[in-house]
Protein backbone atom coordinates (compact mmCIF):
# COMPACT_ATOMS: atom_id res chain seq x y z
CA UNK A 1 0.00 0.00 0.00
CA UNK A 2 1.21 3.58 -1.09
CA UNK A 3 1.31 5.14 2.84
CA UNK A 4 1.42 8.50 0.42
CA UNK A 5 -2.44 7.62 -0.76
CA UNK A 6 -3.95 7.34 2.79
CA UNK A 7 -1.38 10.18 4.93
CA UNK A 8 -3.30 12.91 6.08
CA UNK A 9 -0.95 15.03 5.19
CA UNK A 10 -1.90 14.38 1.32
CA UNK A 11 -5.56 15.50 2.08
CA UNK A 12 -4.52 19.36 3.79
CA UNK A 13 -6.24 21.14 1.05
CA UNK A 14 -9.72 19.48 2.18
CA UNK A 15 -9.73 20.82 5.49
CA UNK A 16 -12.03 23.32 6.19
CA UNK A 17 -12.58 23.20 10.26
CA UNK A 18 -10.19 24.92 12.27
CA UNK A 19 -7.85 22.12 14.08
CA UNK A 20 -6.01 21.87 16.96
CA UNK A 21 -2.67 19.60 16.66
CA UNK A 22 -0.96 18.59 20.14
CA UNK A 23 2.36 16.54 20.52
CA UNK A 24 5.01 15.57 22.70
CA UNK A 25 8.52 16.38 21.70
CA UNK A 26 9.49 13.03 23.64
CA UNK A 27 6.91 10.81 21.89
CA UNK A 28 8.41 7.78 20.48
CA UNK A 29 6.25 6.42 18.61
CA UNK A 30 4.92 8.94 16.70
CA UNK A 31 7.92 11.64 15.94
CA UNK A 32 6.62 15.41 16.57
CA UNK A 33 8.39 16.12 13.24
CA UNK A 34 5.31 15.08 11.58
CA UNK A 35 2.95 16.80 13.56
CA UNK A 36 5.22 19.69 12.27
CA UNK A 37 5.19 18.70 8.44
CA UNK A 38 1.53 18.50 8.69
CA UNK A 39 1.20 22.08 10.64
CA UNK A 40 3.45 23.59 7.73
CA UNK A 41 1.51 21.88 4.85
CA UNK A 42 -2.27 22.66 6.40
CA UNK A 43 -0.94 26.25 6.73
CA UNK A 44 0.90 26.84 3.30
CA UNK A 45 -2.73 25.19 2.21
CA UNK A 46 -4.01 28.31 3.87
CA UNK A 47 -5.40 26.18 6.73
CA UNK A 48 -6.37 27.47 10.08
CA UNK A 49 -4.06 24.98 12.66
CA UNK A 50 -3.27 25.44 16.31
CA UNK A 51 -0.39 23.83 17.83
CA UNK A 52 0.49 22.50 21.64
CA UNK A 53 3.90 20.92 21.62
CA UNK A 54 4.67 19.60 25.43
CA UNK A 55 8.15 19.31 25.64
CA UNK A 56 8.39 16.84 28.38
CA UNK A 57 5.44 14.60 26.91
CA UNK A 58 5.61 11.30 25.01
CA UNK A 59 2.87 9.82 23.46
CA UNK A 60 0.10 10.54 25.98
CA UNK A 61 0.19 13.36 29.08
CA UNK A 62 3.17 12.17 31.01
CA UNK A 63 2.51 15.16 33.85
CA UNK A 64 -0.44 16.91 34.89
CA UNK A 65 1.00 20.43 34.31
CA UNK A 66 1.30 19.35 30.41
CA UNK A 67 -2.17 18.02 30.70
CA UNK A 68 -3.99 21.05 32.58
CA UNK A 69 -2.23 23.17 29.78
CA UNK A 70 -3.46 21.26 27.09
CA UNK A 71 -7.32 21.08 28.78
CA UNK A 72 -6.74 25.53 28.95
CA UNK A 73 -5.84 25.27 25.34
CA UNK A 74 -8.56 23.24 24.47
CA UNK A 75 -11.07 25.04 26.41
CA UNK A 76 -9.91 28.32 24.72
CA UNK A 77 -9.86 26.89 20.84
CA UNK A 78 -13.60 25.48 21.44
CA UNK A 79 -15.04 28.72 22.75
CA UNK A 80 -13.26 30.48 20.05
CA UNK A 81 -13.93 28.15 16.97
CA UNK A 82 -17.14 26.36 18.56
CA UNK A 83 -19.01 28.48 20.98
CA UNK A 84 -21.48 27.24 22.66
Amino acid sequence: MDLRAVSPISFVSKVRVPLLIAHGEEDERVPAKQSRMMMEALTKAGGNVTSVFCKKGGHSFSSSEDFADWLRRLEAFLAKHNPA
